[in-house]
């Protein structure tokens, strides 16, 4: 059977104007200044933090965001050399050439550098882009349905039938157990489970033996009310991974900064009740801020922080913080690819290559808009909604979060009238910047930020 496939992309380029992000517009992050604030080496794995019967807002009035760690500062003298010093940083395309998985590889994308913007003491004119896993960002079923050198990344758990987007994969690592040896596992790795409200950032494993009756690598080799404690995954060459022990003792984590050490903050918990995990303070490494609540609230987002699940690569290798910027413009760096087959049920990828995180209704990510009589009716006449095909129309409002650098595979609507309908349509995102996943809109302290692709003819 024939399949008549459109595919149409629609991109807004990420160009910030210098005079939208001067510093002098930004507040004083360098006073009180603490010289002894710890390293990420030194804190280790998160606290046993005991947290029960938290109530149904969590999160405290945030700490001072004026920490300073730049002790090794002069031993660079330009932003390059800045970048260079800290792991997955980058400030242009082909910056991202890493060696974390043994080799020289190209699996990286740099994603979200702005232009005008300060970050720390030596980037007095750009903030620069956080190093995220590439690809072409296809719909697929399997690794058949990628190119040769990319693998189907899907949420965890998933089935056949899930549907997940083509990414690239390092020499050595994994997206899962399928692309490692039969007698090895994939560990470490960092993917957003489907049907949650996920902080974390998306990251590749390691394929090592498997545990088996031996101990875990991570959370995924031991049972749903365990955890695993103790294990060291390591990349090739650097160090030696070692195994752990699957605990039923309350997990290690945080859902507000004063579960954590002085001077230390929790970041990566979610309103849904998933716990996160205390970091250094993020001045250590240069930046402002690690989410939104240690910004200007009402005016400022935290551009290009990364934070990743502690028991994963991620965690020891991506993570870093951001600075404190303007928010992005109204649909900057959002791209959408559409596909309708003859038959079956259209899709719509939605790819954030902003330097925030977006957040959204999964309900209801994209609409269709028709074009009437040569004009855009307002309010809007939609062809149909696009939706993530986890959350049906009737699930409970909740935001779910879009990282920088990932993508999401969204189903048409069953009501959706493209078939029924020839002319001019465009496409419509309606999402939200500096919120908490897991919340829904009222809770929020931003308005809606709603992108419109270009115009396109529906055959």
């Amino acid at each position: 059977m024939r399949y008549y496939r459109l595919l149409l992309v629609f991109a807004i380029a990420f160009s910030a104007c210098q005079d939208d992000f001067q510093s002098a517009d930004l507040p004083n992050r360098d006073e009180n200044v603490y010289e002894d604030v710890p390293t990420q080496e030194q804190i280790g794995p998160p606290n046993d933090t005991n947290v029960t019967d938290l109530p149904d807002t969590v999160g405290d009035e945030p700490k001072p965001d004026v920490f300073s760690g730049d002790e090794d500062s002069s031993k660079v003298q330009t932003c390059q050399e800045l970048v260079e010093s800290i792991d997955f940083l980058c400030l242009a395309d082909g910056g991202c050439s890493s060696t974390a998985f043994g080799v020289d590889t190209q699996w990286l994308a740099c994603t979200g550098v702005v232009p005008g913007l300060t970050w720390g003491e030596i980037c007095h004119d750009m903030t620069p882009g956080s190093c995220t896993p590439d690809g072409d960002f296809n719909a697929c079923y399997s690794n058949a349905d990628c190119s040769g050198d990319q693998v189907c990344v899907k949420p965890k758990p998933s089935t056949a039938q899930d549907r997940g987007i083509c990414r690239f994969m390092p020499v050595g690592g994994c997206w899962s157990d399928l692309d490692c040896a039969a007698d090895q596992e994939c560990a470490g790795v960092s993917i957003c489970p489907k049907d949650v409200p996920c902080a974390a950032d998306p990251f590749p494993g390691v394929c090592l033996p498997k545990s088996g009756d031996l101990g875990c690598w991570d959370n995924g080799d031991c049972e749903a009310n365990q955890h695993c404690e103790g294990a060291e995954l390591c990349v090739q060459g650097l160090c030696e991974s070692k195994l752990g022990s699957c605990s039923g003792k309350i997990e290690p984590g945080c859902q507000r900064d004063s579960e954590c050490p002085a001077r230390m903050f929790c970041v990566g918990y979610t309103t849904g009740g998933h716990k996160g995990w205390c970091v250094t303070a993020p001045r250590v490494s240069g930046g402002d801020c690690w989410d939104h609540k240690q910004c200007e609230d009402d005016l400022e987002s935290c551009l290009g922080a990364r934070i990743c699940a502690p028991d994963t690569l991620c965690y020891s290798w991506d993570m870093h913080p951001g600075v404190c910027g303007l928010f992005a413009q109204d649909g900057q760096g959002l791209q959408v690819t559409f596909s309708f087959p003859d038959e079956g049920a259209p899709e719509a990828i939605l790819i954030n290559r902003t330097s925030t995180p977006i957040l959204f209704d999964p309900r209801y990510v994209v609409s269709l808009q028709m074009m009437l009589n040569g004009q855009w009716p307002d309010p809007p006449i939609p062809v149909g909604y696009f939706y993530d095909a986890n959350w049906p129309l009737d699930a409970p409002e909740m935001l779910m979060r879009l990282s920088s650098g990932e993508a999401l595979v969204l189903k048409g609507d069953s009501g959706l009238e493209y078939r029924m309908y020839q002319g001019t349509v465009r496409p419509e995102v309606i999402y939200l910047l500096g919120c908490e996943p897991g919340k829904t809109a009222t809770a929020c302290n931003t308005e809606n930020r709603v992108f419109i692709g270009p115009e396109f003819e529906l055959k």
